[in-house]
């Protein structure tokens, strides 16, 4: 049971990366709605409410991370990468080797995803925050504790 649940942790961390992490709220109306892809690759993010009928100009200067295309978030891109070589070497090593990795890659993950949220928040200037509120959704919550459930399992083989 145990040699499942760490590629479907990984599998469903990754999974979560193609769904919203985060919406851009102004006044209440959601403008903007993020995804993990789009954070960790600099993909042109989805407009959304009074915004999902306009042509977006990307090319300005942004005040949040990760919004304006070709800006990629590290800390984003990191745990995009070490869920997905959490979930390849799974099938490459066994034993106390893929324990040390798959605790390496769901810790590192997890520290990223932790320190995204808590880094949009502090790029934006005091104006702009009593604006614009970052909203996490579910996908964002589910590849954060799956990353930290995964690392503290594989962690726990190393002991035995």
């Amino acid at each position: 049971m145990n040699n499942i649940l760490s590629p479907t942790g990984f599998g469903l961390a990754l999974l979560c990366f193609l769904f919203t992490f985060c919406e851009v709220k102004c006044s209440g109306d959601t403008v903007m709605k993020i995804s993990g892809i789009n954070m960790a690759f600099g993909t042109e993010p989805t407009p959304a409410g009074i915004l999902a009928n306009e042509e977006l100009d990307m090319d300005g200067d942004s005040d949040i991370a990760g919004e304006s295309s070709g800006d990629m978030n590290i800390y984003a891109l990191i745990a995009f990468l070490a869920a997905l070589s959490g979930l390849v070497f799974f099938f490459l090593f066994q034993g106390k080797m893929y324990a040390l990795i798959g605790t390496t890659a769901g810790l590192l993950a997890f520290l990223c995803l932790l320190i995204l949220q808590f880094n949009l928040g502090n790029d934006m200037d005091a104006e702009t925050k009593e604006m614009v509120v970052l909203q996490f959704k579910i996908p964002y919550w589910i590849a954060l504790l799956s990353t930290l459930a995964v690392g503290v399992l594989n962690g726990s083989k190393l002991r035995k």
